[in-house]
Parts: C-alpha cells; structure tokens; sequence
C-alpha cells in the first residue's frame, strides 16, 4: 500500500523483498525501512499539496486582478461592448 502508483518505490519493495529471502545478505531494519519509506511519502504528498496550492493562489490572485482591471476600465467610462470586443468575451 505505501508503495502504490509509484513505480521506483514498488520496485525498491520488491527487491527488499526478494534480497530477504537470501540468507547470505545481513537483516535489514525493517521498521526503521518503513519509517523512512512512510516519511517520503509524506514529503512527497505535502510537497504536491502545497504546488497545488501555489497554483490555486496564483489562479485565483490572477483572476482577481482581471476583474479589478475590468472594473476600473467600466468605472473609468468604457463601455461594456467595446471592452468585450477586446477581450473577445461578454461582459455582463
């Protein structure tokens, strides 16, 4: 399971695995094994979460800044049909 949809930590498990059965490889730690595979999914996963926020901040900080540009050219006299024309988008 904490290997899932990642090919290069399915493929260290399985070797893990396979080297186990060999008994002329010393034990390793499997806890501590797991602990460290456990903390780079976590990394991972944060990692993702906060990219995909960054994302979501710029898109939204973007967007925000359009309306606002939209707003002050309309509160400025522009009339909605010639500002649409140019933005090639109704304005309602």
């Amino acid at each position: 399971v904490l290997a899932e949809n990642n090919e290069r930590r399915l493929k260290v498990m399985e070797e893990v695995k396979e080297k186990s059965k060999d008994e002329t490889i010393p034990t390793y730690n499997y806890d501590l094994y797991m602990k460290d595979l456990e903390d780079e999914i976590k990394r991972d996963l944060k990692k993702e979460i906060l990219e995909k926020q960054y994302k979501k901040g710029v898109n939204n900080g973007v967007n925000k800044g359009h309306k606002d540009i939209i707003n002050q050219l309309i509160s400025n006299g522009m009339p909605k049909e010639e500002l649409s024309k140019y933005l090639s988008t109704p304005i309602i």
